[in-house]
């Protein structure tokens, strides 16, 4: 359960979807907790929307992971460098530059 952050003002994210006890699901841009209350900017209207903390029942984020993004990148890049050299050494050796 959300509780309020006080005077202070929480970062919640830049895409976050929240589930109010009516079972409405709203999706927000940049959204953060304000007192008592989670702030954003509707995904639809990009109108400012608030919304009272008892009135969530959940939030969801997205969150951007560096690992995970990376790791992403970085397998498929060494696949192809991998493939490449063995395709130049297999090209090298069957034209006898390099012996076997």
């Amino acid at each position: 359960m959300l509780s309020p952050a006080g005077t202070e003002n929480h970062r919640l994210g830049d895409d976050v979807s929240i589930l109010l006890t009516d079972a409405r699901r709203v999706d927000l841009d940049h959204a953060w907790v304000e007192g008592d209350s989670v702030v954003g900017f509707s995904k639809t209207t990009r109108v400012r929307d608030a919304y009272a903390v008892s009135d969530v029942r959940n939030v969801e984020s997205r969150v951007y992971s560096r690992g995970r993004t990376t790791a992403l990148l970085a397998v498929p890049a060494a696949v192809v460098i991998v493939a490449s050299v063995s395709l130049v050494l297999g090209f090298l050796t069957f034209f006898g530059v390099v012996p076997p």
